[in-house]
């Protein structure tokens, strides 16, 4: 599996065993990060360019971390009243929060193939399905 920089594409692949064809394979195009400020509302929208429907989920009283539906990962971020904050302390904040959900995420997707290993492997030596064919 590789997570890499938003200008480049997410890769994830699992081979869960060698006697099973079974491969799960997905790539998530991401374009050109865009930032948009919202001068009436004083909103500053940040967006990594990922084509992916996003729900937000608030990390404190005016920093909105956006999450990819399908993938929890990162898709942007909201940050409200930004003229009244101090733009490079809470920007450095949300890269770390950023780099902690991308590491969980890689830890559960860990877990899951470890589950699915398992399962396949159960499935293999069911007594029930040998003679099935």
């Amino acid at each position: 599996m590789t997570l890499v920089s938003p200008r480049l594409e997410y890769t994830m692949a699992f081979d869960f065993s060698r006697t099973t064809s079974f491969r799960l394979r997905t790539k998530l195009l991401m374009k050109k990060p865009t930032i948009d400020y919202d001068k009436e509302a004083d909103v500053l929208y940040v967006s990594f360019g990922i084509d992916e429907p996003s729900y937000c989920e608030p990390l404190n009283s005016f920093v909105l971390l956006e999450l990819g539906a399908f993938t929890r990962q990162p898709t942007g971020f909201r940050v409200i009243r930004p003229r009244k904050r101090d733009i490079n302390k809470m920007t450095v904040k949300v890269g770390k929060i950023i780099q902690r959900r991308i590491k969980t995420v890689e830890k559960e997707l860990q877990d899951r193939e470890e589950v699915v290993k398992n399962a396949i492997k159960q499935i293999g030596q069911m007594k029930e399905l040998a003679n099935v064919g």
